[in-house]
């Protein structure tokens, strides 16, 4: 569970493209978190796709240590998400995008992204209760 496999990184171009024409989106400062609800069935409940922009970071070196500062932190806050996916059967995939010009602290990431994470089960439970 507390692993950050191939098959949870959101590589198709086709699903990309439904994320980010279909999707809905939120920011919650450093990150903005586009999501969308995919019918068809996956292997995992929900797939995970990390940006990083050339703009604000000319240094590949930089832009690399952000997204594994980002997976890092994903990886440890991941389990109560997918738990309930899980158990309300529905797939989601995501996109995190860091809007900040200057690299935070891993820690200060890591506290972000469990306020995301919250908020991404708040609209989860509102989907199950629309439903």
């Amino acid at each position: 569970m507390f692993s950050f496999r191939k098959e949870e990184r959101l590589c198709s171009k086709i699903l990309i493209d439904k994320l980010f024409s279909n999707g809905k989106s939120f920011v919650s400062y450093p990150f903005k978190i586009n999501y969308f609800f995919v019918e068809q069935n996956q292997n995992v409940p929900l797939q995970l796709l990390i940006s990083v922009s050339k703009r604000n970071f000319k240094s590949a070196v930089k832009r690399n240590f952000i997204k594994r500062q980002i997976r890092e932190s994903f990886r440890n806050n991941k389990d109560k998400i997918y738990n309930t996916l899980i158990n309300c059967k529905i797939n989601l995939i995501v996109s995190f995008t860091y809007l900040s010009n200057e690299i935070s602290e891993t820690y200060i990431i890591q506290e972000c992204l469990k306020k995301v994470m919250v908020k991404l089960e708040d609209i989860i439970q509102k989907k199950i209760s629309n439903n």
